[in-house]
C-alpha cells in the first residue's frame, strides 16, 4: 500500500494545480485594483492544452499606465449590477457575480472613432460559469439597448449572443521574458445586432490569459468591430498587467520611454477636505471630475501644474478625473476617493 501513496499524492497535487477560475479568484469585486500598459499588435496564438504562448518580443508602446479600480455600485441605469470596474468615466464595465457565474450588464465599448455605451436590460452576457477549467463553455442570448454619442447621437435596441470558452492551458511568456506556467486562456466572443437609425453589427473577441496567483488577466488581446452603413471600424487593444511583468529595470528589451509623460499625482487621497492634482510633464489646463455614473460633478483649472479641489461637499465614494489640455485634447486621468 505504501507504494500507492506517492501516486495518489501526485494525482491530488495535479488536481490542485489545475488551472481553474472561480468567483474568488476571477470575478471583479469592490476594492480590486490592477494596472495595465499598452502593447504592440499580436495574434492570440494556438488553443489547446500544453500550449506555449510566447509574447516576449511584443513591445510595450508606452509607460502611461491605466489603473483599473473596482467599486460597489447602485445605479439606476445598470440596476442589476453590483460592481463597476473601470479606468475613467469613458471606460467602465458593470458586473454581478455569484458562486456559479459572472454576469456582464454593459458599459463602454472601445471602438475607434465612436463613443458607444451598451446596456444589457433584457438579458445579460454570461462572462464565466464557475468553476472554469479547460473546455468549460457557456453561451447566452443577450439583449438590451445600445447608445452612440460620437460622431452622431442615436440609440436603439440590440439582440445577440455571447459565448465564453476556456480554450487553452499552458505557458505564457510575457514581454521582458517573465514566464508563467499553468495559465488558463479564456475566449469571450459576442455578436450584437442593433438598429440605430440603420442596422449595425458589433463583433467582439477578447482573449484573456490568467495565472493561478493573479486575479486580473496578465495579458489581453481584445478586438471590437462595428459595421454600419459607412463600413466596418475596428479597434484592437493589446495590454499586459504591469505588476505581473515588473518594472522597466528588469524588463530588458521592452520599448518603454523612461521619461514620465501625462501622469498625475493626487494628494491627499483619500481626502475629506481638499485634493491637489499634480501634472507631471503634461500641458494640463483643466481637470474634469465625474462620479461612478459618468455625471460630471466638478472641474478645476491648473496653475503651475497644480489643480486644487474642495471635496468637502462631495458624497463619500470613488470619483474619476480627466485632465484636458488647452486645446481640449485628453491627456489622461485617475481617481479620487472621498472618505467623509
Amino acid at each position: 500500500m505504501k507504494r500507492i501513496y506517492p501516486v495518489v499524492l501526485t494525482l491530488i497535487t495535479a488536481m490542485s494545480l489545475q488551472a481553474q477560475l472561480t468567483q474568488s479568484n476571477h470575478a471583479p469585486a469592490a476594492g480590486d485594483q490592477y494596472t495595465t500598459l499598452d502593447c504592440g499588435a499580436t495574434g492570440p496564438g494556438a488553443s489547446g492544452a500544453g500550449t506555449v504562448w510566447n509574447f516576449s518580443s511584443v513591445p510595450t508602446l508606452t509607460n502611461a499606465a491605466l489603473l483599473h479600480s473596482g467599486v460597489s455600485v447602485s445605479s439606476a441605469t445598470y440596476a442589476n449590477a453590483t460592481v463597476a470596474m473601470g479606468t475613467s468615466v469613458t471606460d467602465i464595465s458593470y458586473y454581478k457575480s455569484s458562486a456559479n457565474d459572472l454576469l456582464y450588464y454593459g458599459g463602454n465599448l472601445p471602438i475607434a472613432g465612436y463613443s458607444v455605451s451598451i446596456n444589457y436590460t433584457t438579458a445579460p452576457a454570461v462572462y464565466a460559469s464557475y468553476p472554469m477549467t479547460m473546455g468549460t463553455t457557456s453561451t447566452a442570448v443577450i439583449g438590451g439597448s445600445i447608445n452612440v454619442t460620437v460622431p452622431t447621437t442615436a440609440a436603439g435596441p440590440f439582440t445577440g449572443t455571447c459565448r465564453v470558452i476556456a480554450d487553452g492551458t499552458g505557458t505564457l511568456i510575457l514581454p521582458g521574458g517573465v514566464t508563467y506556467t499553468n495559465v488558463l486562456r479564456v475566449l469571450t466572443s459576442q455578436t450584437i445586432s442593433a438598429t440605430i437609425i440603420l442596422p449595425v453589427t458589433v463583433n467582439q473577441e477578447t482573449y484573456n490569459y490568467y495565472a493561478p496567483t493573479i486575479k486580473a488577466p496578465i495579458f489581453t488581446i481584445a478586438s471590437t468591430t462595428l459595421t454600419s452603413f459607412s463600413g466596418p471600424s475596428t479597434q484592437t487593444m493589446v495590454t499586459r498587467n504591469k505588476d505581473a511583468v515588473g518594472t522597466a529595470t528588469n524588463t530588458t528589451g521592452i520599448l518603454e520611454n523612461s521619461a514620465v509623460k501625462n501622469t498625475f499625482s493626487v494628494y491627499p487621497n483619500p481626502s475629506t477636505t481638499f485634493v491637489t492634482i499634480l501634472a507631471h510633464g503634461a500641458d494640463a489646463a483643466q481637470a474634469l471630475i465625474y462620479d461612478v455614473t459618468g455625471k460630471m460633478v466638478d472641474r478645476a483649472s491648473f496653475t503651475d501644474g497644480k489643480a486644487k479641489l474642495d471635496v468637502s461637499e462631495y458624497n463619500k465614494g470613488l470619483y474619476f478625473f480627466t485632465v484636458i489640455a488647452s486645446d481640449n485634447s485628453k491627456l489622461g486621468g485617475g481617481k479620487i476617493t472621498v472618505s467623509q
